[in-house]
């Protein structure tokens, strides 16, 4: 059974897209190469933001992550606040790899193409 996490892509302050990212689990072929690889990309993206937070400059591509759970619950918060979810571009990707690759990040060279 795959892990599903959801990334809300943010860009210059803005949410542009959801992407639900299909992890394998625990024991599952491929588990640790994407798991390791997630951590690395969810820790440097979120240095990389704190750093622009600091210097007030909060702009780029930045990435929110949580599982889906935690974001369907966001969502029923926000119903119930009757905050306005608009409608945005949701992605599907079986993996952190195809996850890469549709938004452009070579994983080797840690770097936006």
């Amino acid at each position: 059974m795959s892990i599903v996490w959801v990334a809300r892509e943010w860009f210059n302050n803005k949410d542009v897209a959801i992407h639900y990212v299909e992890k394998p689990s625990y024991g599952e072929p491929d588990f640790y190469r994407q798991t390791v690889s997630f951590n690395a990309f969810s820790d440097r993206g979120a240095a990389i933001f704190s750093e622009k937070l600091r210097n007030r400059q909060p702009t780029g591509r930045h990435f929110y992550w949580s599982s889906k759970e935690e974001y369907e619950n966001e969502l029923k918060i926000m119903a119930s606040l009757n905050f306005r979810v608009r409608g945005l571009p949701v992605y599907n990707h079986k993996g952190m790899w195809e996850f890469y690759k549709a938004i452009g990040y070579d994983y080797k060279k840690k770097r936006y193409v």
